[in-house]
This record gives C-alpha cells, structure tokens and sequence, in this order.
C-alpha cells in the first residue's frame, strides 16, 4: 500500500504541489517554514488528484506520482470494507428469504396438486354415479311408458295386476313421491296444468 505521506515528506522537501485533477492543474502552495504532512495528505485525497507533482521554489518537479488507482482504493478501503459487509450481509438475508419463499411455494403446490388430484377423482366418481342415474331413469320412464301404452292397447280400464306391482316398485324406488295412479285426477291441459 502506498504510503502518501511519507512520500510528500521524502527529502528534498517540495514547497509546492501541482494536482491533476480531471485535466485541470491545481497548485497548493505549502510555504517556507513548518507544514502539517496529514494536512497535505488529505487535501490531495480530498482533491481526488489523479497525478500528484511535488515542485521546488523554482517550479521544477523533485517528485511525481499517479495516485488514479492507488490511492482511490486506499483512501475508501475502509468505507469499502463497511459497504461490503453490508451488502454481503443484505445479500445472505434476501437469499435466506427467497430460499424461505421458494420452500413454502413448493410445499404449498405439493399439497394443492394432492387435494386436486383428490377432487377430480371425487368429480369423476359423481359424474360416473350420475351417469348412471340418468341412464336408470330413462329405462324406468322408458318402461312405465311403455306399461301404460300396453295398458291403454288392452282396452281395460284397470290395469292388471302387474302393473300395480311395477308401479309400488317405481314409488319405493322414486322415495315414496308416488307416482300418478287412477285414483289421482288427471290432467286436463296439454301442458300439464290442471284446472
């Protein structure tokens, strides 16, 4: 690491710097008699000099000394070092978050892909069992339609006895609703209606 102060106070001592900072020149004049090193030193640093000449009275250069990368890096290791840790210890927290928010998320679909699994087996058992409700219905409307048109072909007015037993069948089956027998009046209307 360069020692900037040491190298100010090396003999022969300057009585004047010239700063390069940015293509501009600055002189900093030190004086005659006794002058303060770490003053000096923190002005250059302060200036952000890029090229650091000590000159003699006459303005001739004892000395020079590019400072660009050297001193930039010296000067804030430090502060570096702070900013750093800093950010290192920002950066393993938000890694610890997200590695947190990525656990929970595949916890979380592993238990929604087991429930809707569960669901669509659930859903496809019904529709089967409705399937064949509805399949059952029709043959049983398709069966009583056809005892009633039997019925009506017979020409008798009571139905036979079979027909009572189909039809206590079809009413236990239904949950006791019951269905239209000949002792319900009929239905007058074409839709159903009575009057």
């Amino acid at each position: 690491m360069f020692d900037l102060r040491a190298w100010l106070r090396r003999s022969p001592k300057p009585r004047k710097l010239r700063l390069t900072v940015d293509d501009d020149e600055k002189i900093v004049d030190l004086g005659k008699g006794r002058c303060k090193w770490a003053e000096v030193e923190q002005t250059v640093l302060n200036a952000r000099a890029s090229l650091v000449e000590c000159l003699d009275d006459e303005g001739s250069v004892l000395r020079s000394y590019r400072l660009e990368d050297t001193e930039s890096d010296a000067g804030e290791s430090a502060q570096d070092k702070a900013v750093k840790a800093h950010n290192s210890n920002m950066a393993a927290m938000f890694d610890a978050y997200g590695k947190r928010l990525v656990d929970a998320f595949n916890a979380g679909a592993g238990a929604a892909s087991s429930q809707q699994d569960h669901l669509v087996g659930l859903v496809e058992n019904l529709t089967g069992h409705l399937s064949v409700a509805i399949t059952n219905l029709h043959a049983i409307s398709t069966n009583y339609a056809n005892l009633v048109q039997s019925q009506a072909h017979a020409g008798d007015g009571d139905g036979p006895p079979q027909s009572e037993a189909l039809m206590g069948l079809l009413a236990a089956m239904i949950g006791g609703k019951g269905l239209p027998s000949s002792t319900t009046p009929a239905a007058t209307a074409a839709n159903g209606k009575k009057t």
